[in-house]
C-alpha cells in the first residue's frame, strides 16, 4: 500500500466531477511515481471551480476562466477519462457499466462525487418542466440565462416578468443574488422584473436563524421576495400560477432549480446501503457501511 492506504496497482474509479474529485486529480498529477491507476467517469465534459458559479452568473468571470475541460485535465494528469453516464453498479463484483459501453469497468476503490438531484419535482408536477431552467450543466445554464434576459426585455411592459428561484441551501442563495445582480443591472429590466426565492424544506436545517435573518435582509435590499419553508405543490400552465404549501400562490414565468436536495437516483440502483434519505450510508471516514 502507499502512504494513502491504497493498494499498489489498484484501480481507483471516480464517478462524477465534483470539486473533491477535481482536487484528487490535481493531487494525482503531482505524484511522481504513481502506485495506482485513476479513472474518472462523468457525463459532463466540463467541471466548475468551487465558488466560481456566482461570479460567472454575475458576469464577473469569463466562461473559460471558470470551467475546466475534464478531458484535458485528465490527460495532463495521467488519468483515464470516460465521458459517459454510469447506469449500473455491482458492488459485490466490484464493477460498473456506463450508458455507452457494454464492457465492465472494474474497480478496487470506488468514489462518488455526483452531487444531488433537483429534477425529480419535474417528473411529479405536469408542465413545470416547460418553464424550468436547471443549473446543470453549467455552460447550458449560462446560455439559458442569456435567453432569460432577452425574455425579460421582450416581456410586455405593463405586466412584470416573474422569476422564481427554488433553493434551500447556501449555494442557491449565492445563485439567486448573482442572478438578481445580472438581471437588475439594467434599470429597464429592474423595473419589469419580480424575483421570488423559495427557501424549500430540506432534509436538514441548512441555516441557523441568525444566518437566515442576514439572508432575508440581503434579499430585501435586492428586492427579492422570500418564502420560507416553501414547497411547490402544483403548476397551472395557462395562468402560469405556482401553488405552494400554506395556500400560497405566485406567478411563475420562469423557474430556476438552484438547490439539489434529493439523493441522486444512481444510489437507489447501486446495491450499497442507503440512509433514510436515500443517500449512501457511510461511517465517519465516509466509507460505505455495507461495502467498506
Amino acid at each position: 500500500m502507499d502512504k494513502h492506504g491504497t493498494r499498489a496497482n489498484a484501480e481507483v474509479v471516480l464517478i462524477g466531477c465534483g470539486h473533491s474529485h477535481l482536487e484528487i486529480i490535481e493531487a494525482y498529477k503531482n505524484i511522481p511515481q504513481k502506485s495506482y491507476r485513476l479513472t474518472l467517469i462523468s457525463e459532463y465534459s466540463e467541471g466548475v471551480y468551487r465558488g466560481s458559479l456566482p461570479k460567472l452568473i454575475a458576469g464577473e468571470l469569463k466562461v473559460d476562466e471558470a470551467l475546466i475541460d475534464l478531458g484535458h485535465l485528465c490527460l495532463s494528469a495521467g488519468v483515464k477519462f470516460i465521458p459517459e453516464r454510469v447506469v449500473e453498479i455491482h458492488p459485490e463484483d466490484k464493477y460498473v457499466k456506463t450508458n455507452q459501453r457494454q464492457q465492465k469497468i472494474s474497480y478496487d476503490v470506488l468514489s462518488f462525487d455526483v452531487g444531488e438531484q433537483n429534477d425529480k419535482i419535474l417528473k411529479k408536477i405536469p408542465h413545470l418542466k416547460d418553464v424550468t431552467i436547471s443549473t446543470k450543466p453549467t455552460r447550458c445554464f449560462l446560455q439559458e440565462l442569456l435567453t432569460l434576459k432577452i425574455d425579460v426585455e421582450q416581456h410586455h411592459a405593463n405586466d412584470p416578468f416573474h422569476l422564481v428561484i427554488e433553493g434551500g441551501n447556501r449555494r442557491s442563495i449565492e445563485i439567486a443574488i448573482a442572478v438578481a445582480e445580472r438581471l437588475q443591472s439594467s434599470p429597464h429590466l429592474k423595473n419589469h422584473l419580480v424575483i421570488h426565492y423559495l427557501n424549500c424544506e430540506t432534509r436538514e436545517e441548512e441555516f441557523s436563524q441568525k444566518e437566515l435573518r442576514i439572508y432575508q435582509k440581503i434579499f430585501k435590499k435586492k428586492q427579492i421576495h422570500f418564502y420560507d419553508h416553501a414547497k411547490i405543490m402544483s403548476f397551472h400552465a395557462p395562468s402560469k400560477e405556482l401553488s405552494l404549501n400554506k395556500k400560497r400562490k405566485i406567478r411563475c414565468d420562469k423557474l430556476i432549480l438552484a438547490s439539489c436536495g434529493q439523493a441522486n437516483e444512481l444510489f437507489a440502483r447501486s446495491g450499497f446501503a442507503l440512509n433514510q434519505n436515500g443517500f449512501l450510508d457511510t461511517h465517519r471516514n465516509l466509507e460505505s457501511s455495507s461495502h467498506p
